[in-house]
C-alpha cells in the first residue's frame, strides 16, 4: 500500500498544492497585486468552495496581502506614471477591477485633485498638438478636435474648458498660429 490511508483502510486525498486555496491565492497575488473582488472570483474559477475562498480572503487581508485601498492607489500611481488621462478613465480602470465605488471615489477625490486633472489634461494636449501642428483647419475645427480629444481621453467638461480658454487667451495674441500650422510653433 502506498500513500497515507485512514484507520479504516481508505486512502486519505493528498492535497496538491494547486487544490489548496492559499496556495493558489499566494501564487496569483506573487504575480501582481490583485483587489479582493478579483480574487473571489480567481479562487471560485479554480472551483474553490465559497467558505474555502472567503477563508482564504480572510486570511490574505489579515497577512496584509489583499488590500483594496492600497490596490487603488498602485494602480492610479502607476497610471498617474504612464498615461495622461481624466477621472473618468481612472474611475474605469478601477471599477473593472472590481472595486467599490466609495472606494474609487476616496482614491481618485485623493490622488487626481482638479489640478492635478488640468495639468494631465495640458500635458495631453502637448503630445496631441504636434499632430495638429500641420494641420490646415479653421480656428473653431481646431478648438473642436482639441476638445473631442481631451474628452476621449476621460477629461470632464470643465476641464476641457479650462484648457480651451488657456488657449484661446494664449493665442489671442497671434491668432496664425492656429489653422497655418498649428498652434504653439
Amino acid at each position: 500500500m502506498n500513500g497515507p490511508y485512514a484507520e479504516n483502510g481508505k486512502k486519505i486525498p493528498v492535497l496538491k498544492k494547486r487544490d489548496n486555496p492559499w496556495y493558489v491565492a499566494t501564487m496569483l497575488l506573487s504575480v501582481r497585486p490583485r483587489s479582493v473582488s478579483e480574487m473571489r472570483k480567481r479562487l471560485l474559477a479554480k472551483h474553490f468552495t465559497n467558505e474555502d475562498v472567503e477563508k482564504t480572503i480572510v486570511e490574505c487581508k489579515k497577512h496584509g496581502y489583499l488590500d483594496d485601498n492600497k490596490f487603488a492607489i498602485a494602480v492610479c500611481d502607476s497610471m498617474l506614471v504612464s498615461k495622461t488621462v481624466g477621472r473618468r478613465v481612472f474611475r474605469q480602470k478601477l471599477s473593472s477591477y472590481g472595486l467599490s465605488a466609495v472606494t474609487i471615489e476616496a482614491t481618485i477625490n485623493d490622488l487626481i485633485t482638479p489640478e492635478k486633472e488640468l495639468e494631465l489634461a495640458k500635458k495631453a494636449f502637448m503630445k496631441k498638438k504636434k499632430q495638429l501642428l500641420g494641420s490646415k483647419i479653421d480656428k473653431k475645427l481646431w478648438y473642436g478636435k482639441i476638445g473631442q480629444f481631451l474628452a476621449g481621453k476621460g477629461f470632464g467638461i470643465d476641464t476641457i474648458s479650462v484648457v480651451l480658454e488657456q488657449l484661446k487667451n494664449e493665442g489671442s495674441n497671434d491668432d496664425q498660429n492656429v489653422g497655418e500650422g498649428g498652434y504653439f510653433r
